[in-house]
């Protein structure tokens, strides 16, 4: 990279912490660090080169995660090359009951194979299957959820809580726990106003899910120090 690492690092830190748009970091950039650049698709270069120093310092703690409840939700996003009419794409994601994502997949179909490839990215060797799964009553999460946690109890519910009774203790799910993970996913899917390519879209969302949880577990500024030491 023929810029100063500080500016590929505030370019990233503006982007998943300020959840700023490429727009945005081009004309903070000259201010900040008095750097100018001047073509969106070189910041996006340094998002791509990033994704590997995003995993090795995810790989670098131990994570805790809850093995309570899982919940799986989809929010939209735009992707070019969508053939629906308004250009969306479904971004499928698995969180726990702390609020950590677990997993997190980008897909043009809303299908069973489109939850199962979600469940697919849950390789965390951190996770655990857990007691309860909980989402909407959509079939395709009741297929990829009995398939796959075979010995984990499925609730099916709604904005309105359901009680689950387990053997002396009772428990009580709603989607609105996992609500709040989709509001902090789409004030940084905003200002991007889209995807030009799947690809391009899961390369996000991962490193996004790593950055999220890292804020999580051992918070954004430690993380920001660790990926600073990455050559």
């Amino acid at each position: 990279m023929r810029f100063p690492k500080e500016a590929v690092l505030a370019s990233l830190a503006l982007k998943f912490l300020g959840k700023a748009s490429y727009d945005c970091i081009l004309v903070l950039l000259p201010l900040i660090l008095g750097i100018t650049v001047k073509s969106k698709n070189t910041l996006w270069e340094w998002v791509v080169k990033c994704e590997k120093a995003f995993e090795i310092v995810h790989k670098s703690y131990k994570k805790s995660y809850g093995r309570r409840d899982w919940h799986i939700d989809e929010i939209f996003c735009r992707v070019k090359g969508s053939t629906s009419k308004k250009g969306y794409a479904y971004i499928l994601v698995v969180s726990d009951n702390k609020g950590n994502i677990l997993g997190i997949h980008v897909s043009y179909d809303r299908d069973t194979e489109s939850v199962e490839k979600a469940f697919a990215k849950i390789v965390d060797k951190e996770t655990k299957s857990p007691k309860f799964f909980v989402s909407d009553d959509w079939k395709p999460y009741h297929e990829a959820i009995g398939f796959n946690f075979s010995t984990t109890k499925h609730v099916r519910t709604g904005i309105k809580p359901k009680r689950v009774q387990c053997k002396k203790k009772r428990y009580k799910f709603s989607v609105n726990q996992h609500e709040r993970v989709n509001g902090d996913i789409q004030p940084w899917l905003y200002p991007m106003r889209g995807f030009k390519s799947l690809s391009s879209a899961n390369t996000m969302a991962n490193m996004f899910r790593m950055h999220y949880t890292a804020g999580k577990q051992i918070g954004y500024d430690e993380f920001w120090k660790r990926l600073g030491k990455i050559k």
